[in-house]
């Protein structure tokens, strides 16, 4: 988890349960099938409601597939995303930005209204839809991550040039919805972990400011768990 929000952990003898915290939604796994039906057998003195084994939390659908690991995806989340814009039968694009390059004299910019009508560019709608790609970027999409955090810095007082960027982001999600984010099943405990980290800058590419971008990818045996 992000931002500070760390699982909670317990041990016992050689097992590990992990339990993720949500506002009222737990999410449980662990090491041993038994840990977990441990716990649940715990909190099931509390008056929870037991799903049984996941297949959907906090927008993403989850298909577990034994020791070859689980599959996520937000498709249905980014197909209700574009009904609610208004974009169903926009054209999709490859990539989540084009050639913006920061270049525009202030004097020029034509700055969104407070409100609008709704699918109707206004800073309102456009920090909704920043606000809708970021939660969808930092559940399981770093393709998209560059794209949104530029488009954060925008939401004080974005322009219609702004919101035409961010609505590139949901085109190229279009397109590109049925990628599915694959973590790894546990593999032999015989073998090392093996960590590797992917990084990449640029040098003073946005026009504006002269600042340069940096990013990075971390795996764990083949799987993405941090960007």
């Amino acid at each position: 988890m992000r931002d500070g929000h760390v699982p909670v952990l317990k041990y016992k003898d050689k097992t590990c349960t992990v339990v993720g915290v949500y506002a009222d939604d737990l999410l449980v796994t662990g090491t041993e099938k038994s840990a977990v039906n441990a716990f649940s057998a715990e909190v099931s003195l509390l008056s929870i409601k037991d799903l049984v084994v996941v297949n959907k939390f906090l927008g993403l659908r989850i298909q577990l597939d034994g020791s070859n690991g689980s599959v996520l995806d937000q498709e249905v989340t980014i197909d209700l995303l574009l009904k609610e814009f208004g974009m169903e039968s926009a054209n999709g694009v490859r990539t989540p930005t084009g050639d913006e390059r920061n270049e525009d004299n202030e004097d020029d910019l034509d700055y969104l209204p407070t409100r609008s009508a709704k699918c109707d560019s206004s800073v309102k709608t456009f920090q909704s839809l920043v606000g809708s790609l970021l939660w969808i970027e930092r559940c399981k999409r770093p393709d998209i991550c560059f794209a949104v955090h530029k488009a954060t810095r925008q939401t004080h007082k974005p322009t219609s040039k702004d919101w035409k960027t961010s609505k590139r982001i949901l085109r190229y999600l279009k397109i590109s919805k049925g990628l599915k984010f694959h973590l790894n099943g546990v593999g032999s405990t015989t073998e090392d972990i093996r960590i590797e980290c992917w990084s990449d800058a640029d040098f003073a590419a946005d026009k504006a400011d002269s600042k340069s971008g940096s990013g990075c990818v971390l795996t764990m045996d083949s799987a993405v768990f941090l960007w």
